[in-house]
C-alpha cells in the first residue's frame, strides 16, 4: 500500500535535510519523513543571493505544498507563501497533536496495553476523527461522537480523565509598547502606515495609543518563539523608519 501524499495548498512541517545552491531537500514529518523539494525561488520573496542565510540543515520549518506529481510521487514545497499567522497556527496544531499522541501512549503504558493493541485502537479512533487532538477535544466536551466511539472502555475512561490536560495548554499574554517615529515630513505618514501594516502582516494585534506610541497584544502558547519573531520584525522596521523603540510591558 502506497503512502498517502499531501494535497496542494496544504501546510506541512518539514525538516531541512540537505541544502544546495538551487534549493533544499526536506522531510515531511507528518508523512513518515517523505521527501520534498524546496526550490530556491520559493525560499523567500525577491532574489536570494545566499540560501544559507534563510535555511539551516536540521531546521524545522512550516511550508506550503504547491505541486504534487502523483505518478512520480514527488512533492514541491514553498516557504515564501506561508504567512506568519499560518506558521503560528500550524505549529500550534502540530504541537497539540504530538501532545495528544504522547498522552495516548502514556495511557496505553499505564494500562499495560500492547503496541499492537494500541495500533488497533489508533486505527479505530482515526475512523471517526481526523486527529488525536480532536479525540481529546471531544472527550473534554463529552460529545455523542466520543461516547459512541468503539474502543475499550478502560481506554475511553482514561482519555476522558486526561482530556483537560491535553486541551488546556497554558497560554501567555504578551503586551509590548512600541514607539514608531519618522522625521520625513513628506512621506512620514505613508512610512508609518507601512510599518504598522508590516506588524499586522506578521500576525500581531496593533492598537494606537497616542503619537508616536502603539501597543502590541499577543496571546500564545510559545512566548519565547513569539519574542524572537517580533524582534525580527523590529529589525525590518528599523530599516524603514527613523526611530523604533520597543519594550515588553507585561507577560502573564
Amino acid at each position: 500500500m502506497e503512502e498517502e501524499l499531501p494535497e496542494e495548498g496544504e501546510l506541512v512541517i518539514a525538516v531541512v535535510k540537505k541544502i544546495f545552491d538551487y534549493g533544499a531537500t526536506c522531510e515531511l514529518l507528518e508523512y513518515n519523513n517523505m521527501q520534498a523539494f524546496l526550490p530556491i525561488r520559493e525560499v523567500a520573496s525577491g532574489w536570494v543571493k545566499n540560501i544559507h542565510e534563510f535555511l539551516h540543515e536540521g531546521e524545522r520549518i512550516v511550508c506550503k505544498v504547491y505541486h504534487v506529481n502523483k505518478e512520480m510521487r514527488s512533492v514541491d514545497i514553498t516557504l515564501k507563501k506561508v504567512t506568519q499567522i499560518e506558521k503560528r497556527e500550524k505549529l500550534q496544531q502540530y504541537n497539540a497533536e504530538k501532545r495528544a499522541e504522547k498522552f495516548l501512549e502514556a495511557i496505553a503504558k499505564h494500562l499495560n496495553i500492547s503496541e499492537e493493541k494500541l495500533k488497533e485502537t489508533k486505527e479505530e479512533i482515526l475512523k471517526s476523527y481526523s486527529s488525536l487532538y480532536e479525540l481529546f477535544y471531544d472527550a473534554y466536551n463529552k460529545t455523542k461522537n466520543f461516547e459512541s466511539l468503539a474502543i475499550p472502555e478502560e481506554i475511553k475512561k482514561e482519555i476522558e480523565e486526561k482530556a483537560s490536560e491535553v486541551i488546556e495548554e497554558k497560554k501567555y499574554e504578551l503586551i509590548y509598547k512600541i514607539k514608531l517615529q519618522t522625521f520625513d515630513t513628506k512621506n512620514g505618514i505613508k512610512k508609518l502606515n507601512e510599518a504598522i501594516n508590516l506588524l499586522k502582516k506578521a500576525g500581531f494585534d496593533v492598537t494606537y495609543i497616542s503619537a508616536p506610541f502603539y501597543q502590541i497584544n499577543i496571546t500564545t502558547h510559545e512566548p519565547q518563539k513569539i519574542e524572537k519573531e517580533i524582534l525580527k520584525v523590529v529589525d525590518k522596521l528599523k530599516k524603514q523608519i527613523d526611530l523604533v523603540e520597543i519594550e515588553k510591558v507585561k507577560t502573564k
